[in-house]
Formats: C-alpha cells, structure tokens, sequence
C-alpha cells in the first residue's frame, strides 16, 4: 500500500491490513497482564481477538481454560490450530478466521473476551466503536473485557515527532504511520490512545470499568511507550 504525500491517508482498511503478513511475522510484543488471572475462572469459555498464531490462547489451553482465538490473517490461524493440536489442545482450543467488527459468533457467548494490543490497529472511531459493539453483544450478561492498549507517549521524542509529523495526514493525534522496514512503504496507521479517551471508549459502549493500570510497555521494536490495561464488565 502507497502512501499518497500529499492527501490525508485513506483510515477505512488499516486493520485489513494486517491479513498480508505471513503467519510468523504477525506483529506481536506483550504477554497477559496479572491483572487477567484476578477476574478469569477455570469455568469460564474465552474469546481472545487478535489472536495471530495463537500464542495467548494456546498458553491458556495449556492453563485448563476453553478458549477461542480469531484474527483476520488466514495464515497467522493455520499455524495457530498446526500448533494447538500438536498440543493435543483441538477439544480446548478452538481458532477461526473472522473480523472484530463482525465476529462470527451468537449473542451471549463467552465469559471473557481478550484485546491484547489489538485496539491500535483500528484507525478510524467508527470501528472501534464497531469491535466494542461487538464484543458487547457476544458476551454473556455482566461478562468481562480485558484490554490492553498503547498510550499516548509524548515524553518520548521519537512518538512526539510521529503524532506531530503524521497528523496532517492521519486527522487524529496520537495516530501515525507504519512502514514496511525493507521497502518503506507505508502499511497501516496506528493509534496509542489517551486515558480519557479510551475511558470513554468503553464507558459509551455500555461497559463499567473495574481496573485501569497504566504500565509501560515495549513494542515489537524495542521501543518504550505507554500502556493501559483494563478490566471492564458489560453492564448489562
């Protein structure tokens, strides 16, 4: 994908994006929070979004929990189930390929749904309000969400130069451009939120919030940013 220099970058299908990469080169930097283990029980049925090759549901299969991992990238989920039954986890562990923003599942169908560092990926406000939507609707009543997202960073020069360089194009603060190391093209926009903004994020989508840590956290770069990992209950 093509930067265009001149015009603001097209936010429709930054996420989609993310199905290009093969399956071992997924993007992916940070574990389980402890904050995860204080809420989860052995009982309850998991949804972890953003799975890429299952790393997170399949330490989980390994932990007793009944969990399902989606991601839009078919590859990162054929080596995610490769995995996962070699194992021996296929009755524990379930993997589908679906997007967050239409999840192929019924209503009121997990206890808990995971959303490691996938929030960045998703550029524009209506899709973030379209996966929280749905991770609404497939929860069962007063089920749980644990997210963890990238902040905003500004005491870091090279995230202050990234959010002021790229606005012009991205519209947002606090979103900006990735590129693709070897080539230079442009891949994706991400975006590291704000406290008040993903409070309301969540708080407009009916969800009540239990715990809001900031943490620092280390990119697939090595690169030191803020971090915010929250618990929050569906409210109805």
């Amino acid at each position: 994908m093509k930067e265009n220099n001149n015009d603001e970058i097209d936010k429709t299908d930054s996420h989609d994006k993310w199905d290009k990469y093969k399956g071992n080169e997924i993007p992916f930097s940070l574990n389980l929070f402890s904050v995860f283990y204080k809420y989860v029980r052995n009982d309850f049925r998991i949804l972890d979004i953003g799975t890429g090759t299952g790393r997170i549901a399949i330490h989980l299969g390994e932990r007793g929990y009944f969990v399902e991992g989606v991601d839009i990238n078919k590859n990162g989920i054929r080596l995610a189930r490769k995995e996962s039954n070699g194992r021996n986890l296929s009755e524990r562990v379930k993997f589908r390929v679906t997007n967050a923003t239409n999840l192929a599942y019924e209503a009121n169908s997990f206890h808990m749904v995971i959303l490691q560092a996938v929030m960045t990926t998703f550029a524009n406000n209506e899709d973030r309000n379209k996966v929280l939507q749905e991770v609404f609707r497939v929860l069962k009543p007063k089920g749980l969400i644990y997210l963890a997202v990238f902040g905003q960073t500004w005491h870091s020069e090279l995230y202050k130069t990234r959010y002021l360089r790229d606005f012009p194009k991205t519209k947002e603060m606090g979103s900006f451009l990735c590129y693709d190391k070897e080539t230079g093209d442009f891949e994706y926009i991400a975006h590291h939120y704000t406290e008040k903004e993903l409070s309301l994020l969540l708080t407009e989508n009916k969800f009540r919030i239990l715990e809001f840590q900031t943490k620092e956290f280390i990119t697939r770069n090595g690169n030191k940013t803020v971090g915010f990992v929250v618990i929050a209950r569906k409210s109805i």
